[in-house]
C-alpha cells in the first residue's frame, strides 16, 4: 500500500483505513510479546524488553502514589 492511497478496502462495503491496520498489528506484536514473556521460552528476555514491564495501558483515571 502507497502512503497516497488514504484507504484500502476490506471484505464489506466499508474502506479500511491504514492507521486501523497498523493498529491491529501493534496489538498482535504486543500479544506475541506477552505470551513469550510468561512462557519463559526463547525469546523471552527479548519480549520483556520490548514491552518495558508494562503489561496493562494506562488508564486515565490511575494517578501515581501521592498524586491525588
Amino acid at each position: 500500500m502507497s502512503r497516497l492511497e488514504g484507504k484500502i478496502g476490506g471484505d464489506g462495503n466499508q474502506p479500511v483505513e491504514a492507521e486501523d491496520i497498523l493498529e491491529a498489528l501493534a496489538e498482535e506484536q504486543r500479544r506475541e510479546a506477552v505470551r513469550r514473556y510468561f512462557s519463559g521460552g526463547d525469546g523471552w528476555r527479548e519480549a520483556s524488553a520490548s514491552l518495558g514491564g508494562a503489561f496493562a495501558a494506562k488508564q486515565p483515571w490511575l494517578k501515581p502514589d501521592g498524586e491525588e
